[in-house]
C-alpha cells in the first residue's frame, strides 16, 4: 500500500516560493501552505493572500488556517475552496506563545469544545461551497473560481497533548467531529520542539482515528523517504509528512536522492533565490537568508558560508558569494 509522503506545514518556511523549489525536485504526494490567521483573512489583509499562492501542478495543496472564532474558519475555507484548495488544514498543534496565548493553535487542545466547533464550521463552509455557495469576500477579490465538484478535505494538524500525552482523550474528542484526516505531532506542546517525538503516542492516534474511519498522518523527526515508509509501516499510519528535514534539502522526498556536487546544490540555492524574488518583488530578502544557510550544511566551509550569506541582499549577492566557494 503506498504511504503518502507530505511536506508539513511550517510557519515562516513552507511559502510559494519553498514549496515551488520542494515540488519541484522532491516532488511530495501532497504539500501545505504555512498558516495563516482566519481573522486577517476576513479583513482581506492582502499581504496575507500571497501566502497562499501556487502553482498548477502543487496539486494537491492544503491551505492551513488557524484561530479561535468557528464564523472566521467558515468565511476564511469558503474563500479558500473559491481558490482551488484540495482540502483546508486547521492548526491545533503550533508552539508559539503568540497564538497559543489567544487560545489559537496548540491552545486548542485545553478548549476541545472549541476545537469541535470548529472542525464543523469548515466542514458546513465546504458542504455549503459544494452547493453553490460563493462568499462576499471571493466576489470583492476576483479570484478565479475553481470547479465546485472537485473533493475537498477538512483536516485538523495537531500535537500528542498540551503538558503531556492526552491522546485518548484528546483525539477522541476531535473525532466526535469526524475531520477527513488527523496529522499528529509526536510532541507536547511544552516540549515545543525538543526532546524526541513520541511515535508509540502517534500509533494510539492512528488505531483510533482508524476505528473511526479517518485518515491518520504522523511526524515529528523524520529524516528520510525510508525512514518514512518504515514508521508508517511499523506505526499503521496513513501518511508520512517531514519538516525540518526538509529545509534546504528539498530532494529527502525521493527514495533515491541525487548524489549533488556542491555546485549542483549551489545552483538549486541561487534558483530558489531568485524564485523568491519574482514571486515577493516588493519583500526585503531577509526571510530568505535562512534558507541559504540550509542549503550548505555539511559544507567544508559550511561557517564562513553562512556567515557571508547571512548578508546578502538580493540573489545577485548570492551569487557572487558562491562563485567564491566554487572557483
Amino acid at each position: 500500500m503506498h504511504t503518502v509522503l507530505g511536506l508539513s506545514p511550517m510557519d515562516g518556511v513552507t511559502d510559494y516560493p519553498f514549496r515551488h523549489i520542494t515540488k519541484k525536485y522532491g516532488n511530495p504526494d501532497i504539500m501545505f501552505t504555512e498558516f495563516v490567521s482566519v481573522d486577517g483573512l476576513v479583513r482581506e489583509v492582502p499581504r496575507l493572500f500571497q501566502e497562499f499562492r501556487y502553482d498548477a501542478q502543487d496539486h494537491p495543496i492544503v491551505a492551513q488556517i488557524f484561530g479561535t472564532h468557528p464564523e472566521n474558519f467558515y468565511r476564511s475555507t469558503v474563500l479558500l475552496c473559491s481558490m482551488g484548495f484540495d482540502g483546508i488544514d486547521i492548526n491545533m498543534g503550533c508552539p508559539a506563545k503568540s497564538v497559543e496565548e489567544r487560545g489559537g493553535g496548540a491552545g486548542l487542545i485545553q478548549n476541545p469544545l472549541l476545537a469541535k466547533q470548529i472542525i464543523q464550521s469548515v466542514q458546513q463552509a465546504i458542504s455549503d461551497y459544494h452547493n453553490g455557495y460563493q462568499s462576499p469576500l471571493f466576489q470583492s477579490l476576483f479570484i478565479p473560481s475553481s470547479s465546485i465538484a472537485r473533493p475537498i478535505t477538512c483536516s485538523v494538524k495537531t500535537r500528542i497533548g498540551y503538558q503531556h500525552n492526552e491522546v485518548e482523550s484528546w483525539i477522541l474528542k476531535l473525532l466526535e467531529a469526524q475531520p477527513d484526516r488527523i496529522e499528529i505531532h509526536g510532541r507536547t506542546f511544552t516540549q515545543q520542539y525538543g526532546g524526541k517525538a513520541n511515535w508509540e503516542a502517534i500509533t494510539q492516534a492512528a488505531l483510533l482515528c482508524h476505528q473511526a474511519s479517518v485518515s491518520c498522518f504522523g511526524n515529528g523527526d523524520i529524516i528520510s523517504f525510508h525512514d518514512a515508509q518504515e514508521k508508517a509501516a511499523r506505526y499503521q499510519l496513513d501518511g508520512i509528512l517531514i519538516g525540518r528535514a526538509s529545509f534546504g534539502n528539498p530532494w529527502v522526498f525521493q527514495a533515491s536522492p541525487p548524489d549533488l556536487s556542491w555546485t549542483e546544490k549551489f545552483n538549486v540555492m541561487l534558483e530558489h533565490a531568485r524564485f523568491y524574488e519574482h514571486a515577493y518583488p516588493d519583500r526585503f530578502f531577509l526571510p530568505m537568508r535562512k534558507h541559504l544557510g540550509w542549503y550548505v550544511k555539511g559544507h567544508p566551509h559550511a561557517k564562513e558560508l553562512r556567515e557571508q550569506l547571512y548578508l546578502t541582499n538580493s540573489s545577485q549577492d548570492v551569487a557572487k558569494v558562491l562563485k567564491k566557494f566554487t572557483e
